[in-house]
């Protein structure tokens, strides 16, 4: 009732896929279809599709949190600016940063236009 099947019938199973499979009827196009709107920028499933419209709450969430983040991540950095000075430091710069709205590639710039500047670096 609940037993195997015979081994004959799973190895004639067997021989017909892997005859299916080497089958020399199959054969590979490696040519691209000539059509006039050849070559496609992107594939038709990779077209970027209409967004829909977004809720006014994720937006308003979104804002929130945007504002409220960088004073979160200020108040973690000084609770444990005593115990791990270095994870603390960090914490605190990024949060400032963020506050501010700098980037690194905006600190790099001014500190290049400060050497110029000074003439330390031409």
């Amino acid at each position: 009732m609940f037993g195997r099947k015979p081994k004959d019938y799973e190895q004639s199973e067997n021989l017909e896929l892997t005859e299916e499979m080497l089958s020399p009827e199959t054969t590979l196009d490696l040519e691209p279809p000539k059509t006039e709107n050849y070559p496609v920028p992107f594939p038709e499933t990779a077209v970027p599709q209409p967004e829909e419209p977004v809720p006014e709450v994720v937006k308003v969430v979104d804002k929130i949190s945007s504002i409220l983040s960088p004073y979160f991540i200020v108040i973690v950095g000084l609770y444990l600016y005593k115990t791990n000075f270095l994870i603390g430091f960090i914490l605190i710069t990024i949060g400032v940063f963020s506050l501010l709205k700098l980037s690194p590639k905006k600190v790099g710039q001014w500190i290049e236009e400060f050497l110029n500047f000074i003439g330390f670096k031409e």
